[in-house]
C-alpha cells in the first residue's frame, strides 16, 4: 500500500493508492519435452499471473505465433509434422519477466519418397556401376526396401542408408527399381525408376523355314531384345537386298523368284548385330499326262493321273537331267 496527498484550493486530502507490484509467475507447469503423433488433437497452454497482468507471448523459434494477456493457448486440431519444433512462452510486466520453452517432437510416417540414379537418362552400359538413391522424411527416421521388377533386393546397408549400389550391372538387371520407406509408424509411398542397360541385340525368336505353294501367302516372324530396342530388317541373300522391316515378313503372292535363303537382322547401334537365317521353298503342281502302261496286268486302268508336289528347284533339276 501507499499514500498520495493532494492540495486543492487551500485544502489537503489524502487517498490510499495500491502500489503493489508482483512479477509474472507460471500457474501450470510446462514440460521440457512433448511427443505427439501426427493427426492427434493437442494444445499448448501458458497460464500466468502477476500484478499487473502479464503480457504473454508464444514463439516458435523466432516467430511470434500468439500474443495475449495472462493466458495464451495454442490449439492444434490435427497435428502435422510441421508443428514439431522449439516453442517458448514469455510472460512479462513492469515487475519482471519469465520464460519457459518446450521441445515438441511429432511422430509421423515417411513422406515425399523420391528415387533417382546417378546415370544420365537412367541409362548405363553393360558391366558398369550404377547408384540408386532413395530419400524420404519421417519420424522415426525411415529405413528403405528396394525391389527390382517387384522382387525384393536384400541389402542391409542400402536399407539403412537408402543408397543401393549395383556393380557390374547386366542386361538382366534392367527394369523397374522400386523403393518403399518405412518406420515404426507406417510405410511411406512407393516410388519407381526404370533403369536401362545398353546391350547389343540378341534374337529371342528365330524365323522358321517355310514351304509354300506358288501364288499363296507366306508370313514369318522374328523377335529380338536389347537396348536401345533393336530394329529388325529382312534381307534376301540372293542379291543381298532388303525386302522388309519390322517383326513380320510377308509375301502376299509367292512366285518362283521368291524362293531362296533370307536373313532377319536386329540392330540397335550398340555392339554387333544379331542375325537369324531361314529358307522359303516354293512348290508347284506337276501333272503327268496319261501314260500308257506296257504291262497292263498290273494296272486297273490303261491310264491314270499323277498329282505330286515337288520343290521348284527339284523340278528344275529334273528337267535339266
Amino acid at each position: 500500500m501507499g499514500y498520495t496527498c493532494l492540495f486543492t484550493c487551500c485544502l489537503y486530502f489524502c487517498q490510499v493508492v495500491n502500489l503493489e507490484k508482483l512479477p509474472p509467475q507460471f500457474l501450470s507447469p510446462i514440460p521440457d519435452k512433448l511427443t505427439w503423433n501426427e493427426g492427434d488433437s493437442k494444445e499448448l497452454t501458458c497460464d500466468t499471473d502477476g500484478k499487473p497482468k502479464p503480457r504473454v507471448t508464444w514463439k516458435k523459434g523466432k516467430i511470434v505465433v500468439k500474443k495475449t494477456r495472462q493466458i495464451a493457448k495454442l490449439v492444434f486440431p490435427s497435428v502435422t509434422y510441421k508443428e514439431a519444433g522449439l516453442y517458448k512462452c514469455l510472460a512479462e510486466n513492469v515487475a519482471g519477466r519469465i520464460q519457459k520453452q518446450v521441445q515438441v517432437n511429432v511422430l509421423y510416417q515417411p513422406k515425399d519418397t523420391n528415387i533417382t540414379t546417378d546415370a544420365p537418362q537412367d541409362t548405363v552400359s553393360d558391366g558398369v556401376l550404377i547408384t540408386i538413391t532413395c530419400t524420404a522424411h519421417g519420424n522415426p527416421t525411415p529405413t528403405y526396401k528396394f525391389y527390382i521388377n517387384d522382387n525384393a533386393i536384400r541389402d542391409r546397408k542400402a536399407e539403412r542408408s537408402g543408397i543401393l549400389k549395383v556393380t557390374a550391372i547386366g542386361f538382366e538387371q534392367s527394369g523397374i527399381y522400386s523403393c518403399i520407406p518405412e518406420n515404426d509408424i507406417a510405410r511411406g509411398p512407393q516410388k519407381d525408376v526404370t533403369v536401362y542397360i545398353r546391350h547389343s541385340p540378341t534374337i529371342t525368336l528365330s524365323p522358321d523355314s517355310k514351304g509354300v505353294d506358288e501364288n499363296d501367302r507366306v508370313t514369318v516372324r522374328c523377335e529380338a531384345k536389347g537396348y536401345p530396342p533393336p530394329k529388325l530388317k529382312w534381307l534376301k541373300l540372293l542379291g543381298n537386298r532388303v525386302v522388309g522391316e519390322g517383326n513380320f515378313f510377308s509375301i502376299e503372292n509367292v512366285q518362283r523368284s521368291d524362293q531362296g535363303r533370307y536373313r532377319c537382322i536386329a540392330t540397335n547401334g550398340f555392339g554387333d548385330d544379331a542375325t537369324a537365317e531361314f529358307k522359303i521353298n516354293v512348290y508347284c503342281e506337276l501333272y503327268q499326262l496319261l501314260i500308257n502302261v506296257v504291262i497292263s496286268q498290273y494296272l486297273t486302268q490303261p491310264s491314270y493321273n499323277h498329282k505330286v508336289q515337288l520343290p521348284i528347284n527339284h523340278i528344275n533339276n529334273k528337267s535339266q537331267g
